[in-house]
């Protein structure tokens, strides 16, 4: 009997050493597989042009587009009146020219300078006479001979005297002459010779001259306009549903009509002004900011989109260009790689405008790429078509 039981139980061993075991269960792995990888050539990346940025949590959110205007900032922009009515008798600079405060624009040939000319000599006599008397009452004073009511009412004289050749010298330099030309005058002689000179009162280029040689001129005459381009307004229409998403001090990036895709890159300022009142025909308000031109590339009246920045909720927002579609699926691509990238299938949470917040896919820190995104999709595709082939 026990030589039974034991040999039934080496039967039931070996049975169950001739069981084959079950495999292990495998682990959850982010890991996207070969399909998903690209690996670029150094040419194909220059060409490519990638660029990528890491993801943080943020509440940056997405961008309203809005119609926009480019302006000249209106204290870089002088209009220069004629200021006095006479007749033009040289022009002193040419459209295109670059001036410097105090520039001398035009020469008018007026009959107001004559009579100011005139007003300064009698002004200057009187300052002499006025001098003498009051040189004689001090000396008299000195001497014991002279009354004190003298003197104080000598001095009297001379300070009305001084103040009147101080006003004809002020009028002379409101007619545009400078401290040489009123240095002639002094010496009497250039009574005639003198007319008035309309200059620069700032520093730019001189954009407008209308008016000619020998022109008669009535003095409320526009006789040239000079702008400072350095810096310009960027002038966006804000609709009035959109009005709560912009404040002020919120970034924006510019793009002129016309250019390439990317350009409005290198045009970023940030809000400055929000009008408070709205258009009654457009019911938009203005938001503006202040762009940079050193270059002179943006005018005055160009038509462009001004894309400014909005606040969002707290998530992993990414540009709407770095999701793309690949075998039906919406993902990103992330740089695994100096040349390495991975595609990695994500939730879109929200979005709207130009940016989207992703909700599953990629963890923040993780290097997205922002351009060329459908270049490596197709490169994707085309490393699949290749092995079906």
């Amino acid at each position: 009997m026990r030589r039974a039981w034991v040999l039934w139980l080496s039967v039931l061993v070996a049975v169950a050493a001739c069981k084959p075991s079950a495999p292990p269960t495998a682990a959850p792995s982010r890991d996207a597989g070969p399909s998903h990888r690209v690996a670029l050539s150094e040419s194909a990346l220059a060409a490519g042009r990638i660029e990528s940025a890491p993801v943080v949590l943020s509440t940056r959110g997405p961008r309203l587009s809005l119609p926009a205007v480019i302006e000249a900032e209106p204290s870089q922009v002088a209009r220069v009146g004629a200021r006095v009515a006479g007749r033009v008798y040289s022009l002193r600079a040419r459209v295109g020219d670059t001036v410097e405060r105090g520039t001398p624009l035009v020469e008018i040939d007026t009959v107001e300078l004559h009579q100011v000319s005139s007003e300064f000599f009698i002004a200057q006599a009187r300052m002499r006479q006025a001098r003498d008397a009051l040189t004689r009452a001090r000396a008299l004073v000195t001497d014991g001979v002279g009354a004190a009511a003298d003197l104080r009412r000598a001095e009297a004289d001379e300070r009305v005297a001084a103040a009147t050749l101080h006003e004809s010298e002020e009028h002379l330099h409101f007619l545009g002459l400078g401290e040489r030309e009123i240095q002639r005058l002094r010496a009497q002689s250039s009574h005639g010779n003198v007319r008035a000179i309309v200059r620069s009162p700032i520093a730019g280029r001189l954009s407008s001259l209308p008016v000619s040689i020998g022109q008669v001129l009535q003095g409320t005459e526009t006789v040239a306009v000079i702008g400072d381009a350095s810096r310009v307004w960027v002038v966006a229409r804000v609709f009035q549903s959109d009005l709560s998403k912009v404040r002020l001090g919120a970034a924006v990036r510019v793009q002129i009509e016309g250019s390439a895709q990317g350009d409005e890159r290198a045009l970023a300022g940030v809000v400055e002004s929000l009008s408070d009142v709205l258009d009654p025909e457009t019911r938009t308000a203005t938001a503006r900011a202040s762009l940079n031109n050193t270059d002179r590339a943006l005018r005055d009246g160009m038509s462009a989109t001004a894309w400014i920045e909005t606040e969002g909720e707290s998530a992993l927002w990414v540009d709407d260009v770095s999701v793309v579609e690949h075998d039906g699926t919406r993902g990103v691509f992330v740089r695994t790689g100096p040349r390495a990238f991975e595609f990695r299938p994500v939730t879109v949470r929200a979005g709207g405008g130009d940016r989207v917040a992703i909700g599953e896919g990629i963890r923040s820190g993780d290097v997205v790429v922002t351009r060329g995104a459908f270049l490596l999709s197709a490169e994707l595709d085309r490393a699949a078509n290749s092995e079906e082939d």
